[in-house]
């Protein structure tokens, strides 16, 4: 079974899930963006809906107006570190 979490995005480029699979980022290359889709605004163990949203509230724009055309996108699942880098 598949699920549309974003629709309507223009040529999404890269797809990258962060270390703790809390959200996802999408960079779309013709509207030189970067997008955060958080997945945990979703149905809770008893398939109720934790809360009420639409999907601007699941979205973000992380980062808009880039200086180029983004052209895919990864998390450093690997770092050490506490932040967790995406590049």
């Amino acid at each position: 079974e598949v699920d549309v979490l974003l629709d309507g995005l223009w040529f999404a480029n890269g797809v990258a899930v962060d270390r703790n699979e809390d959200y996802v980022i999408v960079v779309e290359t013709n509207m030189v963006r970067g997008i955060k889709y958080n997945l945990n605004l979703h149905e809770d163990d008893d398939g109720n809906d934790e809360k009420e949203h639409k999907n601007g509230d699941l979205t973000e724009i992380l980062v808009d107006t880039l200086p180029g055309f983004p052209d895919g996108i990864t998390c450093d699942r690997g770092s050490a570190e506490k932040d967790q880098v995406c590049y």
